[in-house]
């Protein structure tokens, strides 16, 4: 199910950005952003964990005049919580996502991701499909401001979060 669901979203996401291939008139250039990111957690997560930190690295790439392909790897901690004297939490999450950045008028974007999630936690890890959904603002082709949704699954409930990424951007 989870090898359908990647190979469907991959399609999806290479078929957004197909239309741009072969068009000479490009609005944007290439660009990098790093920047710091603060999560918070949303259903089955929200039981284990209170909030998560972190930092991310993008690159985009112009297709066409309103279209970019992105490639971004991002590093969150998810904080520890303690439930009736238990803890809970306290793990990372490593990301690794490829997506499309649709521009509108006047900086604004949305844009659809897939990747993968190494989860790390104290008695081991694994790997989970992941897929996000972006929208946000360039401020100036320097400040890259978003907001996301983003989830991952593994087997069972997926980890959720909404997520706030303020990053800097530099055109390559």
């Amino acid at each position: 199910m989870i090898k359908t669901t990647f190979i469907l979203a991959v399609y999806f996401t290479i078929m957004a950005a197909i239309p741009g291939f072969g068009q000479t008139a490009k609005k944007h250039t290439p660009s990098f952003s790093m920047g710091v990111v603060a999560a918070e957690p949303t259903g089955d997560l929200a039981l284990v964990t209170p909030f998560g930190l972190g930092s991310s690295i993008k690159a985009i790439f112009p297709v066409s005049g309103n279209r970019g392909f992105t490639v971004s790897a991002g590093y969150l901690y998810l904080l520890k919580k303690t439930i009736f004297g238990e803890t809970t939490g306290g793990f990372h999450a490593i990301t690794l996502k490829a997506g499309v950045r649709i521009f509108a008028n006047n900086g604004f974007y949305v844009e659809p991701e897939t990747g993968f999630t190494f989860l790390g936690m104290e008695d081991g890890g694994d790997v989970a499909f992941t897929y996000a959904g972006n929208i946000g603002y360039v401020i100036n082709n320097k400040i890259d401001v978003s907001a996301r949704y983003e989830g991952s699954i593994k087997y069972g409930p997926s980890v959720t979060f909404l997520g706030v990424r303020i990053a800097r951007s530099f055109t390559l």
